[in-house]
């Protein structure tokens, strides 16, 4: 009885801190950050080749406003790069995209977010291959995700998340023109403060 009376009192303690957080007028500051590992190969019959490697990061710093209670409507900024490097060659890829727009965030009470962000924004692949090209792109993307709040002080949270999104990139000088489209799930961690 004294336990599950104790679990009560810390589950509605935590719950009010976190409402405290995302009252209406207070502002959402910071951004999360996401880093990714991969090794790329082809598998052809029986036979397998490592093509390379690519290293890519992104951070994305926002600044939102609580309009009421839990729910925060701001603006974000996605800046975005990546390279690949191949295994048995000089050739190399190198990919930046920055792009701009809203984001709405919602906050339970019980710390869990839901998180619907869109930008548009810009793009650069250059690859170097005993010669450098580079090819422009216009940026559409979008996101969606859902995360915890953990509450390090009055403050300030660290938010990990799970998100699906999609970028699409238009290059409208090619003959036709190209568009790519990237789906992806991403694994992030944010850091908030709340003013």
């Amino acid at each position: 009885m004294k336990r599950t009376l104790l679990t009560v009192i810390i589950v509605a303690a935590v719950a009010s801190f976190a409402s405290a957080q995302t009252e209406q007028g207070r502002i959402l500051a910071g951004g999360s950050f996401s880093m990714e590992f991969e090794n790329n190969k082809v598998e052809t019959g029986s036979t397998t080749v490592d093509r390379g490697n690519t290293f890519s990061a992104s951070f994305n710093p926002n600044v939102g406003y609580f309009f009421v209670d839990g729910l925060a409507v701001g603006l974000e900024l996605g800046i975005t790069s990546s390279t690949f490097k191949a295994d048995q060659s000089d050739y190399e890829e190198r990919y930046s995209s920055l792009s701009f727009g809203p984001f709405v965030k919602y906050y339970h009470k019980s710390n869990f977010f839901g998180l619907g962000s869109f930008g548009v924004g810009s793009a650069k692949n250059e690859i170097d291959d005993n010669g450098t090209s580079e090819v422009k792109y216009g940026l559409f993307n979008w996101r969606l995700g859902a995360g915890y709040a953990v509450f390090l002080n009055d403050n300030v949270s660290l938010e990990p998340m799970l998100s699906y999104g999609s970028d699409r990139r238009k290059n409208k000088d090619a003959d036709p023109e190209v568009t790519v489209i990237d789906n992806d799930l991403m694994i992030s961690v944010g850091f908030q403060i709340f003013l």
